[in-house]
């Protein structure tokens, strides 16, 4: 407890909580009754406050350290009600000014209403009202009622003078009743709502800031949006001048049309009447999904029911299973596209969009995720796309062949510049169903309409489903090591892993292989694209290995695309120019070349840049003659950029749709070259490790060479290479 202040009465105590002194009036059970002051530490008045048996009621008065009032207003029953005044001090002040205001306000006023801040305003030091910065108020326009109020509206920080009455409920709230009216500072109305216990009912109008000329009008009901309506329309000032609707008048509930909706010009004539039919009905969409065929029937009965979603719906499914002609849809969803800008259809097609990647995200399944693409067609968006669209959300969810039927109506009915490409989407759903000569037809179609992008997703189809062959007979990486090879002092390893080693490892490949193989069979039975039997490496049948079964379907051949290039490079490596069990080693010349390329295109893979990586590296190398550091980073840079994954030039792997199965092909490449030169690599997850371990191994293949002496140096012992001091790690 600090020293008593001369200025602190004798009877007051000092509070811990508060770190003030306390003097209060009490009443006959010892609560706070009457004035209750309080001073600072260094015995200064700041506070005093009537209390009504404990609880703050009355007036109550703060100042600052120089005497002058900081704060003054009332309580009721503990809380504030009424008007509550600050001022700002010119002296040094430990008091509270609120927070946001200029310099220039010297005053600020808040209206209470039992706890709640209900209006506000701002004076400057000649006592004139003005804004929060201290700008001078506005002069009220004379169209603007004296009982208007000037606020900032929290939705935009728009100032909006405001007239209209509120309820108060006698619990501490309040709620706005009967009309509404907002102007801008200049007076012009712009709004006129109409409340009833808070909420909007009955008819909103809406006018433009610059004109005043009415801009739009809803019908509420007990605050959602239902009932005639006539609202403007999102316009692109860039699309070029054409007839076109500048509003849309007619029924709605809440933003969904109901029925007929008329659409406007600007000189307000009816440019079109289109007949939206009802809003997305769940158990309609249902009965399609469900139907195993008679499209036409349903469509044709749907429509009678005004079901405009499940009627599309059940269109699309015919025309994909070629039971109804394409122009019956083409003419459904002409009927359907609103005259208005393509920027107003852009929008309602993404927020379409936007929708049903949320309750993806959440688990809905197929019925309620085409429910909502349908009802984005019926809405006005772009019909053919969002067919392509709820056809690529399907294949997601395994409903591939659904997905065909959608993706295959929406190109018969789309417009011919605009139907190759969907092939795109085409192409993957074909592919989910292990249709390998659809999906590369596919790919070149749309290569005529959009060569850059057949380009990526042609390598990923490829890559899919590749040729099984030998591939380091082929590999871009070895196909002009030669310039490379000659600033090396050598392009072999001087000691590898072991032939036992060796042997193991490809037995461990090829029975993932089998594995992986087996469950493309069970899903597709026997394809031609399938990975080759490899059992005859396996004379004494599988061995005991960890087989991942991260993809299910078609997206297990990702898996026995890396578990061919771990195989083939093993092989290679070994010695051999095919799949077979080495009976002895032999040391390839292009090893070490391939090590260096391999770290290249790892770090370009994963959009980095290997230059400062291969010049370290370099340095520190024993094969690299000093003089020759910078080129050798130069060319296994340039070599790594020439290379091609499937066709795709590595230095165009933007044009990628997913880059990431690229990087786990070279993952896979790094970790059997770092294994054939006999690191410490455990190729096929076979050890436990903790967190630390994990860590530890992903800086180092961040650095692309996992304790790799071949890069490193010699030991600093002095030992031969192929000692115990291995130099190649």
């Amino acid at each position: 407890m600090p020293e008593r202040p001369a200025s602190v009465p004798a009877e007051a105590f000092w509070s811990e909580d508060e770190n003030e002194w306390c003097l209060p009036e009490r009443d006959d059970q010892g609560e706070y009754h009457g004035w209750v002051q309080w001073w600072r530490p260094d015995g200064t008045l700041c506070c005093k406050t009537e209390y009504q048996h404990g609880a703050p009621h009355g007036v109550f008065r703060r100042f600052h350290e120089n005497g002058e009032v900081s704060r003054e207003g009332r309580f009721e029953q503990g809380r504030l009600h009424g008007t509550n005044v600050f001022y700002r001090s010119s002296a040094k002040t430990t008091e509270k000014f609120p927070q946001g205001l200029g310099e220039a306000v010297k005053r600020a006023e808040m209206d209470y209403r039992m706890g709640d801040i209900v209006a506000a305003r701002c004076y400057d030091e000649q006592d004139r009202q003005c804004m929060e910065d201290g700008a001078p108020f506005p002069e009220r326009p004379k169209n603007v009622p004296a009982d208007a109020h000037f606020r900032k509206r929290e939705q935009d920080g728009e100032y909006r003078w405001v007239v209209g009455s509120v309820v108060d409920h006698q619990d501490g709230t309040i709620a706005r009743i009967g009309t509404w009216r907002f102007y801008t500072p200049e007076g012009v109305l712009v709004a006129e709502e109409n409340y009833k216990d808070g909420k909007l009912h009955g008819l909103a109008k809406y006018f433009s800031p610059e004109s005043g000329e009415p801009t739009e009008e809803i019908t509420c009901v007990e605050g959602k949006k239902r009932g005639p309506r006539c609202r403007p329309l999102e316009q692109d000032e860039s699309e070029p001048l054409q007839v076109k609707a500048v509003s849309e008048r007619g029924e709605f509930e809440d933003d969904a049309p109901l029925g007929v909706v008329e659409y406007l010009d600007g000189a307000g004539k009816v440019l079109a009447r289109i007949d939206t039919g009802l809003p997305e009905d769940l158990e309609a969409t249902q009965q399609v999904l469900g139907a195993g065929g008679g499209f036409a029937d349903l469509a044709g009965a749907l429509l009678r029911e005004r079901k405009t979603g499940a009627w599309l719906f059940a269109l699309g499914r015919g025309v994909g299973r070629g039971e109804t002609d394409a122009e019956k849809l083409r003419g459904a969803l002409a009927g359907l596209a609103r005259p208005w800008s393509d920027h107003a259809t852009f929008h309602v097609t993404q927020y379409a969009k936007m929708v049903v990647s949320n309750m993806v995200r959440f688990g809905a399944g197929p019925d309620k995720c085409l429910n909502q693409v349908f009802e984005g067609i019926r809405r006005g968006g772009f019909g053919t796309e969002l067919l392509r669209f709820g056809a690529g959300v399907l294949d997601d969810m395994g409903e591939s062949r659904l997905a065909l039927e959608l993706v295959d109506a929406a190109i018969a009915a789309a417009p011919a510049e605009e139907a190759p490409l969907h092939e795109y989407t085409r192409s993957l759903v074909r592919a989910s169903l292990g249709d390998r000569d659809g999906a590369l037809c596919s790919i070149e179609t749309l290569a005529r309409a959009d060569p850059d992008t057949a380009r990526g997703i042609g390598a990923y189809l490829r890559a899919l489903f590749p040729a099984w062959t030998f591939w380091p007979a082929t590999d871009s990486r070895r196909a002009n090591l030669a310039p490379l090879r000659r600033y090396l002092q050598r392009g072999h390893w001087l000691k590898a892993a072991s032939l036992e080693s060796f042997r193991l490892a490809i037995q461990k490949s090829a029975t993932r292989l089998l594995r992986h193989r087996a469950r493309l069979t069970e899903v597709f039975g026997e394809r031609d694209w399938m990975v080759p039997d490899v059992s005859f490496l396996l004379p004494d049948g599988p061995v005991e290995v960890p087989v991942p079964e991260d993809y299910q379907g078609v997206g297990i051949q990702h898996l026995c695309r890396q578990e061919w290039t771990r195989l083939v490079w093993l092989c290679h490596f070994a010695g051999l120019d095919k799949l077979a069990l080495p009976q002895e080693l032999a040391l390839r010349e292009d090893s070490v070349p391939l090590h260096i390329v391999g770290i290249a295109r790892n770090f370009l893979a994963n959009a980095e840049d290997p230059s400062e990586v291969l010049l370290d590296l370099a340095r520190k190398s024993t094969i690299v003659v000093e003089g020759d550091i910078e080129k050798v980073a130069s060319l296994a840079r340039e070599l790594a950029l020439q290379s091609d994954w499937f066709g795709l030039k590595i230095a165009d792997i933007e044009a990628s749709p997913d880059a990431s199965f690229i990087q786990q092909d070279e993952a896979v490449f790094l970790q059997t070259l770092e294994f054939a030169k006999g690191g410490p690599v455990d190729l096929f997850g076979e050890q436990e490790r903790g967190e630390d371990e994990e860590e530890e191994e992903s800086d180092e293949e961040e650095d692309g060479c996992a304790e790799c002496e071949e890069c490193q140096g010699e030991e600093e012992d002095g030992e031969e290479p192929g000692e115990d001091g291995d130099e190649d790690g």
